[in-house]
């Protein structure tokens, strides 16, 4: 079927008063040249279908780039962030005087030895408190304020005195507990004074 419609292409050119061999010869370049064009569409379905596989692959292989990458960066941000957070302890020159208030305002004493390298032994602590790592150092007048109340029997062990350090007072009331401590203080050494004033037997006269 398909060699008669190539014989009836070429007798349509004018290859029928040929030679035997010229006719034979131009029925195998049609021939090829009807292959071709039949096989063409077969083809190009095959090369467009490897085409979008190898697309497939290249897309795969940046989406996976890309997923790595991403993983990357959020390693990179969460180690950045933790360096910037672990830094705002280091002691530099743009620092060294905010250090330096904060420790006043807020002075601390550290609850472990340290070696001669300056590393600290945290199995070896040396004060016993209600904080792990360090204890709340309180100032002049938080002092004064904590012993009147462990003469009230209000702090009556190291948690109370612990969440009484942590505890933040005004001014005004710092100064009024400072005023009134004094103040019972003042009587309790006039009571004692006078009581050891009684208790000194009076001089007998010389007769």
């Amino acid at each position: 079927m398909i060699q008669k419609q190539v014989e009836n292409l070429a007798e349509l050119e004018g290859n029928a008063g040929m030679p035997a061999q010229y006719r034979d010869v131009s029925r195998r370049i049609s021939w090829n040249d009807f292959r071709n064009e039949s096989m063409k569409e077969e083809f190009m379905q095959k090369l467009e279908t490897s085409e979008l596989r190898r697309l497939e692959r290249e897309e795969q292989e940046i989406e996976r780039i890309r997923k790595h990458r991403k993983s990357l960066e959020k390693k990179h941000k969460k180690e950045f962030e933790a360096w910037t957070e672990a830094s705002k302890d280091f002691l530099h020159e743009t620092n060294v005087d905010d250090k330096i208030l904060e420790a006043l305002e807020s002075p601390t004493t550290h609850n472990f030895p340290i070696d001669e390298l300056g590393r600290p032994d945290l199995d070896a602590s040396k004060i016993h408190t209600a904080e792990r790592n360090f204890r709340l150092t309180p100032t002049e007048q938080e002092y004064f304020v904590l012993r009147k109340m462990r003469e009230e029997q209000r702090i009556k062990g190291n948690v109370d005195l612990a969440e009484q350090l942590t505890k933040q007072f005004s001014d005004e009331e710092l100064l009024q507990m400072v005023e009134e401590f004094e103040i019972a203080h003042e009587e309790a050494e006039a009571e004692a004074a006078e009581k050891s004033n009684d208790d000194i037997p009076p001089e007998k006269s010389a007769n």
